[in-house]
């Protein structure tokens, strides 16, 4: 039997399925943009704070209407 995909929020370190986390591309250097991005997993309380990552990248597939 599967289990379901356990991934962690960069922003609280807590634990989501993986589904229900939205994707975000941050700075790798912050301050620095010409470094380059990477993405990373963010939920739904992180994403409110706006000045932690750049964009958001993917949608969760598991979104609270």
């Amino acid at each position: 039997m599967s289990r379901a995909r356990i991934t962690i929020c960069s922003g609280c370190i807590t634990e989501f399925p993986d589904n229900d986390l939205y994707e975000v591309y941050k700075e790798v250097h912050g301050g620095h943009p010409d470094r380059g991005y990477y993405r990373a997993p963010y939920c739904t309380k992180c994403i409110k704070k706006k000045d932690s990552y750049v964009k958001i990248n993917k949608e969760p597939k598991n979104k609270k209407k």
